[in-house]
């Protein structure tokens, strides 16, 4: 699959994601769901226009479920930096630094006191987490 290939599907994914989230919208005032202060937004930028403000407020409603997702996706990234930092610590390291410099991790064991490993990313600090507990 070839570099344009790639950006295709990623666009094409992306229009699916965004129908679903209008899709949900459009369900939501179905059934009498709203979210009052979005409406009141809506309102306010619409000046009164009735019309106006039932677009506007798909509009708002459709980016905070992105929000909303977005926010949900940054907390469960960091629960994953957590839960390897605690199962390395768990084993007698400490882990220094950050997601943007890396980590560096230190044997305190008084065996392999010298030891130090440097990780790059989650998923590297996520292995050496799994490969430390099964040693």
């Amino acid at each position: 699959m070839n570099i344009f290939s790639l950006f295709k599907l990623k666009y094409a994914k992306e229009r699916l994601v965004e129908e679903a989230t209008y899709q949900k919208v459009v369900n939501e005032i179905a059934n009498g769901m709203r979210s009052d202060g979005l409406w009141a937004k809506a309102m306010d930028k619409a000046a009164g226009n009735e019309m106006k403000t039932k677009a506007l407020y798909i509009q708002y409603r459709v980016q905070s479920l992105n929000d909303e997702t977005l926010m949900n996706s940054v907390a469960a990234h960091e629960q994953r930096i957590i839960a390897a930092i605690q199962a390395i610590v768990s084993i007698g390291c400490r882990v220094e630094g950050d997601e943007n410099k890396g980590w560096r991790i230190i044997s305190l064991k008084k065996e392999s006191k010298d030891l130090s490993w440097k990780v790059r990313n989650l998923n590297e600090l996520e292995a050496f987490a799994i490969a430390a507990k099964s040693i």
